[in-house]
Protein backbone atom coordinates (compact mmCIF):
# COMPACT_ATOMS: atom_id res chain seq x y z
CA UNK A 1 0.00 0.00 0.00
CA UNK A 2 1.61 3.59 -0.76
CA UNK A 3 2.18 5.56 2.28
CA UNK A 4 2.16 9.51 1.35
CA UNK A 5 4.19 11.50 0.72
CA UNK A 6 6.22 9.35 -1.66
CA UNK A 7 9.50 9.95 -3.43
CA UNK A 8 8.63 10.33 -7.43
CA UNK A 9 10.26 8.31 -9.98
CA UNK A 10 12.86 10.29 -11.80
CA UNK A 11 14.38 10.11 -15.19
CA UNK A 12 18.20 9.78 -15.34
CA UNK A 13 20.12 12.15 -17.75
CA UNK A 14 21.02 10.24 -20.94
CA UNK A 15 22.94 12.16 -24.50
CA UNK A 16 21.79 9.54 -26.39
CA UNK A 17 17.72 8.62 -27.30
CA UNK A 18 16.83 5.18 -26.01
CA UNK A 19 15.48 2.60 -28.65
CA UNK A 20 13.43 -0.17 -29.37
CA UNK A 21 10.26 -1.78 -28.99
CA UNK A 22 9.87 -1.73 -25.67
CA UNK A 23 10.54 2.55 -25.16
CA UNK A 24 7.76 4.94 -25.61
CA UNK A 25 8.35 8.81 -25.71
CA UNK A 26 6.86 11.98 -24.40
CA UNK A 27 7.27 15.42 -24.06
CA UNK A 28 9.52 17.01 -21.00
CA UNK A 29 7.39 19.17 -19.67
CA UNK A 30 9.85 22.29 -18.21
CA UNK A 31 7.47 22.81 -14.35
CA UNK A 32 7.46 22.00 -11.23
CA UNK A 33 7.05 17.90 -9.76
CA UNK A 34 3.71 17.71 -8.42
CA UNK A 35 2.00 14.47 -6.40
CA UNK A 36 -1.75 14.39 -6.12
CA UNK A 37 -3.66 12.38 -3.80
CA UNK A 38 -7.65 12.53 -4.64
CA UNK A 39 -10.00 10.86 -2.26
CA UNK A 40 -13.70 11.56 -3.33
CA UNK A 41 -12.99 15.02 -4.67
CA UNK A 42 -10.98 16.11 -2.10
CA UNK A 43 -7.41 16.38 -2.99
CA UNK A 44 -3.86 16.98 -1.30
CA UNK A 45 -0.71 17.98 -3.40
CA UNK A 46 2.77 17.03 -2.53
CA UNK A 47 6.27 18.35 -3.76
CA UNK A 48 8.83 15.70 -5.02
CA UNK A 49 10.27 16.77 -1.13
CA UNK A 50 7.21 15.76 0.10
CA UNK A 51 6.13 19.48 0.52
CA UNK A 52 2.27 20.49 0.99
CA UNK A 53 1.56 22.30 -1.75
CA UNK A 54 -2.60 23.06 -1.68
CA UNK A 55 -2.29 26.68 -0.89
CA UNK A 56 0.14 26.65 -3.61
CA UNK A 57 -2.20 25.62 -6.15
CA UNK A 58 -5.33 26.15 -4.91
CA UNK A 59 -7.39 25.68 -7.88
CA UNK A 60 -6.82 22.05 -8.20
CA UNK A 61 -9.71 21.89 -5.66
CA UNK A 62 -11.61 22.82 -7.63
CA UNK A 63 -10.08 20.78 -10.89
CA UNK A 64 -10.79 17.77 -8.92
CA UNK A 65 -13.90 18.18 -6.79
CA UNK A 66 -16.15 15.99 -8.77
CA UNK A 67 -13.87 12.99 -8.83
CA UNK A 68 -15.10 10.05 -6.97
CA UNK A 69 -12.90 7.33 -5.48
CA UNK A 70 -9.63 7.51 -4.52
CA UNK A 71 -6.47 8.11 -7.07
CA UNK A 72 -2.89 9.42 -6.73
CA UNK A 73 -1.67 10.80 -9.88
CA UNK A 74 2.33 12.07 -10.79
CA UNK A 75 2.57 15.07 -13.24
CA UNK A 76 4.00 18.40 -13.40
CA UNK A 77 2.76 21.66 -12.68
CA UNK A 78 3.47 24.23 -15.71
CA UNK A 79 2.59 27.98 -16.39
CA UNK A 80 2.02 28.35 -20.45
CA UNK A 81 3.61 31.31 -21.90
CA UNK A 82 1.00 33.26 -23.91
CA UNK A 83 3.50 34.34 -26.78
CA UNK A 84 5.63 31.62 -27.15
CA UNK A 85 3.02 28.60 -26.13
CA UNK A 86 5.32 26.55 -24.39
CA UNK A 87 6.22 26.00 -20.66
CA UNK A 88 7.73 29.32 -18.98
CA UNK A 89 9.65 27.99 -16.31
CA UNK A 90 10.21 31.49 -14.13
CA UNK A 91 6.58 31.90 -14.06
CA UNK A 92 5.81 28.81 -12.24
CA UNK A 93 8.61 29.66 -10.11
CA UNK A 94 7.15 32.86 -9.49
CA UNK A 95 4.10 31.19 -8.21
CA UNK A 96 6.00 28.59 -6.16
CA UNK A 97 7.45 32.02 -3.93
CA UNK A 98 4.39 33.84 -4.29
CA UNK A 99 3.25 33.98 -0.39
CA UNK A 100 -0.77 34.57 -1.44
CA UNK A 101 -2.31 33.82 -4.59
CA UNK A 102 -4.53 35.97 -5.99
CA UNK A 103 -6.56 36.36 -9.43
CA UNK A 104 -3.29 38.11 -10.66
CA UNK A 105 -0.95 35.06 -9.94
CA UNK A 106 0.06 32.98 -12.97
CA UNK A 107 -2.69 30.48 -14.44
CA UNK A 108 -1.35 27.00 -13.62
CA UNK A 109 -2.15 24.06 -15.91
CA UNK A 110 -1.17 20.11 -14.41
CA UNK A 111 0.04 17.68 -16.92
CA UNK A 112 -0.41 14.63 -15.83
CA UNK A 113 1.96 11.66 -16.85
CA UNK A 114 1.48 8.71 -14.45
CA UNK A 115 -1.39 6.93 -12.61
CA UNK A 116 -0.04 5.05 -8.88
CA UNK A 117 -3.57 4.41 -7.77
CA UNK A 118 -6.88 3.56 -9.13
CA UNK A 119 -9.66 3.25 -6.77
CA UNK A 120 -7.97 2.77 -3.68
CA UNK A 121 -5.56 0.22 -4.73
CA UNK A 122 -1.61 0.33 -5.39
CA UNK A 123 -0.85 -0.30 -8.99
CA UNK A 124 2.73 1.03 -9.18
CA UNK A 125 3.90 -2.83 -9.88
CA UNK A 126 1.68 -2.93 -13.32
CA UNK A 127 3.44 -1.96 -16.32
CA UNK A 128 3.69 1.82 -17.68
CA UNK A 129 1.52 1.28 -20.50
CA UNK A 130 -1.19 -0.03 -18.38
CA UNK A 131 -1.01 2.32 -15.80
CA UNK A 132 -1.31 5.21 -18.48
CA UNK A 133 -4.15 3.56 -19.86
CA UNK A 134 -5.79 3.90 -16.53
CA UNK A 135 -4.85 7.53 -16.36
CA UNK A 136 -6.18 7.92 -19.86
CA UNK A 137 -9.66 6.29 -18.35
CA UNK A 138 -10.13 7.75 -14.68
CA UNK A 139 -9.36 11.23 -16.54
CA UNK A 140 -10.57 11.28 -19.65
CA UNK A 141 -11.50 15.53 -20.00
CA UNK A 142 -9.00 17.34 -21.37
CA UNK A 143 -9.00 21.20 -20.11
CA UNK A 144 -6.91 24.10 -19.71
CA UNK A 145 -5.87 23.18 -16.11
CA UNK A 146 -5.47 19.81 -16.68
CA UNK A 147 -4.16 17.07 -19.14
CA UNK A 148 -2.99 14.05 -20.13
CA UNK A 149 0.33 13.75 -21.56
CA UNK A 150 0.77 12.38 -25.09
CA UNK A 151 2.82 8.93 -25.87
CA UNK A 152 5.10 8.77 -28.73
CA UNK A 153 6.34 5.22 -30.51
CA UNK A 154 9.20 7.23 -32.21
CA UNK A 155 11.58 9.18 -30.45
CA UNK A 156 13.84 10.34 -33.01
CA UNK A 157 10.56 12.66 -34.60
CA UNK A 158 9.57 13.88 -31.06
CA UNK A 159 13.52 15.32 -30.49
CA UNK A 160 13.65 16.43 -33.73
CA UNK A 161 10.13 18.29 -32.97
CA UNK A 162 11.54 19.19 -29.72
CA UNK A 163 15.28 20.74 -31.40
CA UNK A 164 12.68 22.76 -34.21
CA UNK A 165 10.41 24.41 -31.40
CA UNK A 166 12.83 24.96 -28.65
CA UNK A 167 11.30 22.99 -25.95
CA UNK A 168 13.42 20.74 -22.96
CA UNK A 169 13.56 17.44 -24.18
CA UNK A 170 12.37 14.13 -24.39
CA UNK A 171 11.60 11.60 -21.56
CA UNK A 172 11.84 8.10 -22.55
CA UNK A 173 10.49 5.19 -20.71
CA UNK A 174 10.08 1.46 -20.78
CA UNK A 175 6.37 0.53 -21.69
CA UNK A 176 6.80 -2.32 -19.25
CA UNK A 177 8.23 -1.04 -16.68
CA UNK A 178 7.04 -0.53 -12.65
CA UNK A 179 6.90 2.80 -10.91
CA UNK A 180 10.09 2.74 -8.93
CA UNK A 181 10.41 5.51 -6.45
CA UNK A 182 14.00 7.51 -6.79
CA UNK A 183 16.32 6.85 -9.33
CA UNK A 184 17.22 3.63 -8.89
CA UNK A 185 16.12 2.23 -11.82
CA UNK A 186 17.38 1.63 -15.67
CA UNK A 187 13.24 2.54 -17.13
CA UNK A 188 13.13 6.64 -17.39
CA UNK A 189 15.42 8.82 -18.64
CA UNK A 190 15.83 12.21 -20.09
CA UNK A 191 17.66 13.55 -23.30
CA UNK A 192 17.36 17.59 -22.35
CA UNK A 193 18.27 20.06 -25.10
CA UNK A 194 21.11 22.02 -24.10
CA UNK A 195 22.68 25.81 -25.54
CA UNK A 196 26.35 25.70 -25.96
CA UNK A 197 28.06 29.42 -25.94
CA UNK A 198 31.60 30.50 -25.92
CA UNK A 199 31.40 33.19 -22.79
CA UNK A 200 34.13 35.48 -21.14
CA UNK A 201 33.64 34.91 -17.82
CA UNK A 202 33.89 38.78 -16.30
CA UNK A 203 33.69 38.81 -12.20
CA UNK A 204 33.59 36.49 -9.26
CA UNK A 205 31.28 36.44 -6.06
CA UNK A 206 33.31 35.53 -3.06
CA UNK A 207 31.67 34.36 0.32
CA UNK A 208 33.58 33.78 3.59
CA UNK A 209 36.80 33.54 1.10
CA UNK A 210 35.21 30.87 -0.84
CA UNK A 211 34.47 31.58 -4.24
CA UNK A 212 30.75 30.84 -4.79
CA UNK A 213 30.00 32.02 -8.91
CA UNK A 214 31.59 33.30 -11.68
CA UNK A 215 29.80 36.25 -13.51
CA UNK A 216 29.29 35.54 -17.21
CA UNK A 217 29.05 37.81 -20.07
CA UNK A 218 27.72 37.06 -23.64
CA UNK A 219 28.05 39.07 -27.09
CA UNK A 220 29.45 42.29 -24.40
CA UNK A 221 25.86 41.56 -22.55
CA UNK A 222 25.57 39.90 -18.66
CA UNK A 223 23.87 36.63 -18.84
CA UNK A 224 23.78 35.83 -15.11
CA UNK A 225 25.73 33.92 -12.94
CA UNK A 226 27.59 30.18 -13.35
CA UNK A 227 28.76 27.91 -10.42
CA UNK A 228 28.69 24.22 -11.77
CA UNK A 229 31.55 23.10 -13.10
CA UNK A 230 33.71 25.68 -10.86
CA UNK A 231 36.03 22.97 -10.24
CA UNK A 232 38.59 22.82 -6.73
CA UNK A 233 41.55 23.62 -9.47
CA UNK A 234 39.77 26.14 -11.09
CA UNK A 235 39.20 28.20 -7.40
CA UNK A 236 42.79 27.93 -6.61
CA UNK A 237 43.71 29.57 -10.48
CA UNK A 238 41.42 31.92 -9.80
CA UNK A 239 42.63 32.90 -6.05
CA UNK A 240 46.22 33.18 -6.96
CA UNK A 241 45.40 35.97 -9.58
CA UNK A 242 42.50 38.24 -7.10
CA UNK A 243 44.30 37.32 -3.96
CA UNK A 244 42.76 37.20 -0.63
CA UNK A 245 39.10 38.22 -0.60
CA UNK A 246 36.99 37.32 1.90
CA UNK A 247 33.65 38.72 0.52
CA UNK A 248 32.44 40.86 -2.17
CA UNK A 249 32.68 41.31 -6.31
CA UNK A 250 35.81 40.73 -7.58
CA UNK A 251 35.91 41.72 -11.79
CA UNK A 252 38.48 39.75 -13.29
CA UNK A 253 41.23 41.47 -15.81
CA UNK A 254 41.36 39.92 -17.50
CA UNK A 255 38.22 38.32 -18.26
CA UNK A 256 38.22 34.67 -18.63
CA UNK A 257 37.37 32.89 -22.00
CA UNK A 258 35.01 29.62 -21.28
CA UNK A 259 32.41 27.64 -22.99
CA UNK A 260 29.03 27.13 -20.71
CA UNK A 261 25.94 24.89 -21.61
CA UNK A 262 22.71 25.64 -20.61
CA UNK A 263 18.73 25.29 -21.20
CA UNK A 264 17.57 28.74 -22.80
CA UNK A 265 17.45 32.20 -21.85
CA UNK A 266 14.95 33.57 -19.14
CA UNK A 267 12.88 36.58 -19.94
CA UNK A 268 15.82 38.35 -18.04
CA UNK A 269 18.27 37.10 -20.16
CA UNK A 270 20.06 34.97 -17.87
CA UNK A 271 21.46 31.56 -18.82
CA UNK A 272 19.46 28.69 -16.93
CA UNK A 273 20.65 26.02 -15.21
CA UNK A 274 24.04 27.27 -16.46
CA UNK A 275 27.49 24.61 -16.68
CA UNK A 276 31.46 25.37 -17.33
CA UNK A 277 32.06 22.57 -19.64
CA UNK A 278 35.75 24.44 -20.37
CA UNK A 279 37.56 27.14 -19.57
CA UNK A 280 41.16 29.29 -20.96
CA UNK A 281 42.13 29.73 -17.34
CA UNK A 282 45.31 31.99 -16.64
CA UNK A 283 49.04 31.38 -17.97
Amino acid sequence: MLTLPITPMSPIRTQEMKQGQDWIYQIKWDGVRIITHIKDGKVRLYSKNGLPKETVYPEMADVFANVKGEFICDGEMIVFNDQTQKPDFSAILQREKSKKISNASPSVTYVLFDLLMMEGKDITKLPFSQRHEHLQASFPHKTSQCFITDVFTDGEALWQWVETHGWEGVICKKSGSPYIEGKRHTAWYKKKRVITLSVHLTAVEVRGGVIKSLQMEYDGQPIGHVSIGLNGSMREAIKQHIGEVVTGKVLLQPPISAVVQGLEFTPNGSLRHPQITSWGGYK
